[in-house]
């Protein structure tokens, strides 16, 4: 299980990914510190791939989602839009800056730093 440093990283680099939108609806995403936790706009963390169905919490299997659309969608396969954010969340953290660490936990490496090692 992701620890607290990790899973904070990872929320971290799926916001800056996804611009502070949400994947299922499209509008903004509100700092989960500004919200009660079970608020229907707090940030979630989203499986494309069910945990249940053996999907991990990773950066290639998640999505950054209102507690609301994350519940909406529940243990239902994904949708083409959620795997068109997968795509563009990955393309976005293959070319994220240099300020990012090199590679996040079950991330994409970041090429730019490989290439310099």
């Amino acid at each position: 299980m992701p620890t607290t440093r990790r899973r904070a990283a990872q929320r971290r680099a799926l916001r800056w990914a996804q611009c502070d939108l949400c994947a299922g609806c499209g509008a903004f995403l509100t700092s989960g510190k500004r919200l009660p936790r079970h608020h229907p706009d707090s940030p979630t963390f989203d499986h494309v791939i069910a945990r249940s169905a053996g999907g991990g919490r990773t950066l290639a299997n998640g999505l950054l989602k209102h507690q609301r659309c994350n519940q909406q969608r529940g243990h239902k396969p994904p949708t083409g839009c959620d795997l068109l954010w997968v795509d563009l969340v990955q393309s976005r953290l293959s070319a994220r800056p240099r300020s990012f660490k090199a590679t996040f936990s079950g991330g994409v490496p970041n090429p730019e730093l490989a290439r310099q090692r």
